[in-house]
């Protein structure tokens, strides 16, 4: 989970994502904020959301996983020479030289402060625009899908938007990459859920509760670099080894550590609880957040039979056993 050197990143052109320092990064965060006077205006919830689309704008995250965000916190003009460095910054080094994706961070922030009633349900037909362009089947509608998913006993429900914007998201990714390339499981589970994202996507919870969820107790710091400055400035999380982040993380989403465990029925009822989110996750990562890699029908289907035999537990105690390291 923690890594000091990058998996592989490219942006949508395919031009590689350089490793910018923390430093660097919030001193760029500032300029926009300067420079764009609506970044500057003390509201804190709309500076998450115009940060998370910097790096996760696509049109199924507004469709999908964050309904509720305001369309008029849009990030800046995409020409601003600030903006620009800002979005090509997504990789961040901490002060140790640890790394995490930073784009991470505010998809935590704004799932979490916009959580989604009833979460996310593959049955929605909304839900599958993108799919219905990119991989159905001549003649098939959205509600022949639907119907697939129901008569073969499909997982459909996510819980929790956040789980799935983070770190849920990634597992799920992770598991649809052993579908495709079952041989080399370990890079289909290093590449879906790199240790530079799940590091972003654990600081985005503790940051969430510490600082956006507790406004009167930090109401002293008014922009988002002003958050981030602090947040990896206090000795409990500059460095990724110390244990306080994993602890606050590990309770955010439902686990107990008795100081060398999680607890036996907590960590059972967990997975219990997540092995099906965690396989209908796979499926959106199949399909409508397949980054155009599953591009055919027979590809789409397929990926769906080999999942109705997985479980997902095993990408669940992968997670656990890494938390549990850094405890």
């Amino acid at each position: 989970m923690l890594v000091k050197t990058p998996t592989p990143a490219q942006d949508a052109h395919g031009i590689k994502i350089p490793v910018v320092d923390l430093d660097k990064y919030i001193k760029r965060l500032q300029d926009v904020e300067s420079t764009q006077e609506y970044w500057n205006e003390n509201n804190i919830p709309c500076m998450i959301t115009r940060l998370r689309k910097i790096y996760y704008g696509r049109p199924e995250w507004k469709r999908v996983v964050i309904k509720d965000a305001p369309n008029s916190c849009a990030p800046p003009e995409k020409k601003k020479s600030a903006y620009i460095k800002l979005k090509n910054a997504q990789i961040v080094r901490l002060a140790d030289g640890h790394i995490l994706d930073i784009g991470h961070v505010f998809a935590a922030l704004d799932a979490l402060q916009y959580p989604q009633a009833g979460g996310i349900s593959l049955l929605n037909k909304d839900l599958w625009k993108y799919a219905r362009d990119k991989v159905l089947p001549d003649g098939w509608k959205i509600g022949d899908l639907i119907d697939h998913f129901t008569s073969r006993g499909f997982p459909v429900k996510i819980h929790s938007n956040a789980a799935f914007a983070t770190w849920l998201g990634d597992l799920g990714d992770a598991l649809k990459g052993k579908l495709y390339d079952p041989k080399n499981k370990q890079k289909a589970h290093d590449e879906g859920s790199p240790g530079e994202d799940m590091l972003g996507n654990i600081d985005g919870y503790v940051i969430y509760h510490q600082y956006v969820a507790a406004p009167k107790k930090n109401r002293r710091l008014k922009t988002v670099s002003a958050i981030l400055k602090d947040y990896y400035g206090n000795p409990k999380y500059k460095a990724p080894t110390e244990p306080e982040r994993y602890r606050q993380f590990a309770r955010a989403i439902g686990l107990r550590w008795n100081g060398h465990e999680f607890k036996d029925k907590d960590k059972e009822d967990w997975i219990d609880k997540y092995k099906d989110q965690l396989r209908a996750a796979a499926i959106l990562c199949i399909g409508e957040f397949s980054k155009n890699t599953i591009t055919t029908p027979q590809k789409f289907f397929a990926g769906l039979d080999v999942l109705l035999n997985q479980t997902g537990k095993t990408e669940l105690e992968l997670l656990l056993t890494a938390l549990k390291k850094l405890l």
